[in-house]
């Protein structure tokens, strides 16, 4: 893999790089606490790689100095001996092997259009990832699946966990706060996310239909 036009975004605590690779990938590569990693997107599609947007096909301890500047010749040093065509193949397998899995489980999405927002609820009977797989990494996936197969709105997934449920939510409708809306519906349910992120958040809940209830109260406030 080969890459062209990399520019240095920051230059310490992270390092960032943004560029292509010579077949029209966006590269995006990030260099923390000795952490090396390198994500890579969709052709042409230059925000398919900013962070977490990609497929991160390389991340190493590669400094022990833990100073959070890197080179982009030392990223290259580093890359050297790589074969990030053949990691990029892995993931790309890897996701659509997810994807098979998951592709029934998106036709069970109910919808509920209202005046100023959809809202998508899916109910699993089981996590759509692996046992023990980090939340940060199926989870997220799995909610970027779904929401690119439905349209701009809401989208809340709910499964059985250690005895009780568990709901995501992801927020992609530019119109809607989704830390604040995230924090209202958290303040329903009678405590706040269990982890999350920016447009998403975790609930932990003694049953299914609590997370619906406080997001269709949470909407009809706004």
């Amino acid at each position: 893999m080969r890459f062209r036009d990399m520019t240095k975004t920051t230059s310490r605590c992270p390092t960032q790089f943004e560029g292509w690779t010579d077949d029209d990938r966006p590269v995006y590569v990030r260099f923390r606490h000795g952490v090396l990693s390198l994500e890579v997107g969709r052709r042409g599609d230059p925000a398919s790689a900013v962070p977490c947007g990609g497929y991160e096909i390389y991340e190493e301890d590669v400094d022990t100095d833990y100073d959070g500047e890197i080179s982009w010749a030392e990223v290259e040093l580093a890359l050297a001996g790589v074969d990030l065509d053949e990691a990029l193949a892995a993931r790309q397998a890897e996701e659509s092997r997810r994807e098979q899995a998951w592709a029934p489980l998106v036709d069970e999405v109910i919808t509920h259009h209202l005046s100023h927002l959809a809202v998508y609820f899916l109910g699993l009977e089981r996590a759509p990832w692996p046992e023990g797989a980090p939340y940060s990494g199926g989870a997220f996936a799995f909610l970027d699946f779904v929401a690119a197969r439905v349209g701009p709105g809401l989208v809340v997934v709910t499964w059985p966990e250690d005895g009780g449920w568990m709901a995501h939510l992801l927020v992609h409708d530019v119109a809607l706060n989704a830390i604040a809306f995230a924090s209202g519906v958290a303040a329903r349910v009678g405590g706040g996310p269990l982890s999350g992120g920016e447009g998403r958040a975790f609930f932990a809940l003694p049953e299914p239909t609590v997370v619906r209830d406080a997001v269709l109260g949470e909407l009809a406030r706004l």
